[in-house]
């Protein structure tokens, strides 16, 4: 008790002598309470909106840029095997993601010495121009692993059928089809392959073979030098195409005859005489 009351005592000659001005100042937080405070503050909404996100103190990195698919092909271009050195043309069918000079790479990845190729979508009535960026690095590839033009086959859109007899629908066909013809003598090609087309069954097979010739004969006149090749079909419904007697009728429509060609397309014969 005696102990007690002698502390009491202490205490309170120990705040009589402290200043005014040292009895009002509060103690100073610890660093870590500063810290604290500080993240749990939020900014003030404005307009009824959510403030942004405080990316410092989430820990949240800004997101690197993403390689292109030009650039990943351009590390790869030492990795590419030797290619086939037959007098035979052999290759494939190759992707052109990432823009239509990647089709080349994909190529030689192979060991293929010709190819085949989209120039756009084929599943698309219109696409995206070329940009002088793909053509410059197309025809560069082209030389840098050695590949001849004529060696070198454009398929067209799946969408086109030259041989529909509504003129609103043949023509949106050829509008398509000569964009594709447009984009292969931009590459500096040679050879643009197509399906004919059907009669959608509004017509007979003659009209339709008519039809498909007229449409050739105008896109030889807007182009200068591409080589129209048509394939042959598997000969389902009113597709035009599946006989041989009938890729010589559109080959008798078209007046040019240095710029037709045929391409037998294995698998569409084998279904055909089936």
């Amino acid at each position: 008790m005696v102990q007690t009351r002698r502390a009491t005592q202490t205490a309170g000659q120990h705040h009589d002598s402290l200043s005014s001005s040292e009895r009002l100042l509060p103690s100073r937080p610890t660093e870590h309470a500063l810290r604290s405070h500080t993240r749990s503050r939020k900014p003030p909404k404005r307009n009824g909106q959510e403030p942004a996100p405080d990316l410092q103190d989430s820990g949240t990195r800004p997101k690197k840029r993403r390689r292109t698919a030009t650039e990943d092909n351009d590390n790869l271009t030492e990795s590419i095997p030797t290619r086939v050195t037959s007098p035979w043309k052999i290759g494939a069918h190759v992707s052109a993601a990432g823009g239509v000079e990647n089709t080349v790479l994909n190529a030689a990845r192979i060991g293929a010495n010709a190819f085949a190729l989209f120039v756009k979508s084929q599943r698309r009535w219109s696409s995206p121009p070329l940009t002088e960026e793909n053509i410059i690095s197309f025809k560069a590839r082209m030389k840098e692993f050695g590949y001849s033009p004529g060696h070198v086959l454009v398929h067209g859109s799946y969408l086109i059928n030259l041989g529909n007899p509504d003129n609103e629908k043949r023509e949106k066909s050829y509008q398509c089809f000569l964009d594709d013809i447009q984009r292969c003598e931009q590459l500096g090609l040679q050879l643009y392959n197509f399906h004919p087309g059907s009669t959608v069954g509004h017509t007979t097979k003659e009209h339709s073979i008519a039809l498909i010739g007229e449409c050739i004969n105008r896109a030889h006149q807007a182009t200068s030098s591409i080589i129209i090749v048509v394939e042959n079909m598997a000969g389902a419904g009113n597709v035009i195409g599946s006989e041989f007697s009938e890729l010589r009728a559109i080959i008798d429509h078209v007046q040019n005859k240095d710029r037709i060609g045929i391409c037998l397309d294995t698998c569409h014969l084998y279904a055909a005489v089936r």
